[in-house]
């Protein structure tokens, strides 16, 4: 049974200056299933959450086709097009670095696409929020969060954060952490979800993004702006 969803119209989206981004694709295989080089000495040493992969990112590219954009399936990196990567460039949105991509049996970046690396990360969220939570890392707590079923997740926070950028992530990770392939013996947390501006999600809708959607951010006691 899939997560419960949000189904808001554009007019409802609209009153909301801050967005959850959501993807309809299953993502791209990557990262942790090509031997990717992570950098954990900010990691936590129980579950691996602040793990960073270090460049170049290696994923699936084959499975890309003509999508703009999508992400690795288990750590929610982001690959884009080149085209999408220069109208990026040229945006002012924030929030983000721009570095190559490899598919997993070359041995050179593919100038095709790119890793869109998100560097803003929002702190913990608001006591408030709507979320399911199994097996939480004993040790940092950030990892072992997933999306609700009976009713749709709900991010809550205090405040927009004064660092807040057009592209961000959770402090919280989702997804099984104590995920092991046989070719490395170390977790990275699970992916944390992206947060975007009302900026940001217009670009996406400018650029006429597929398969993506998204749900809103709530803060308390009321919607901050």
């Amino acid at each position: 049974m899939p997560p419960a969803q949000w189904k808001l119209s554009p007019e409802e989206l609209d009153s909301y200056p801050w967005v959850v981004l959501r993807f309809d694709t299953v993502g791209l295989m990557g990262g942790v299933n090509y031997n990717q080089a992570f950098d954990l000495s900010h990691a936590c040493p129980t579950c691996g959450a602040g793990a960073q992969p270090i460049p170049t990112l290696i994923a699936n590219l084959n499975k890309m086709g003509r999508k703009q954009l999508d992400r690795t399936a288990h750590e929610g990196l982001f690959v884009i097009s080149v085209e999408f990567a220069d109208a990026l460039r040229s945006s002012g949105l924030t929030g983000f670095t721009i570095l190559p991509v490899q598919h997993y049996s070359a041995a050179t970046p593919d100038p095709r696409y790119f890793w869109l690396r998100i560097i803003s990360e929002w702190p913990r969220m608001h006591p408030r929020r709507i979320l399911a939570i199994e097996d939480l890392c004993p040790a940092c707590q950030r990892a072992g969060h997933f999306d609700t079923y009976e009713r749709p997740t709900e991010f809550w926070y205090h405040a927009v954060p004064e660092s807040a950028c057009d592209f961000n992530l959770t402090w919280e990770y989702f997804g099984v952490w104590r995920h092991h392939l046989s070719s490395r013996t170390f977790s990275v947390g699970g992916h944390q979800v992206p947060i975007l501006s009302r900026r940001a999600r217009l670009f996406l809708r400018e650029q006429h993004t597929k398969h993506v959607a998204f749900d809103p951010v709530f803060f308390n006691p009321t919607v901050a702006s």
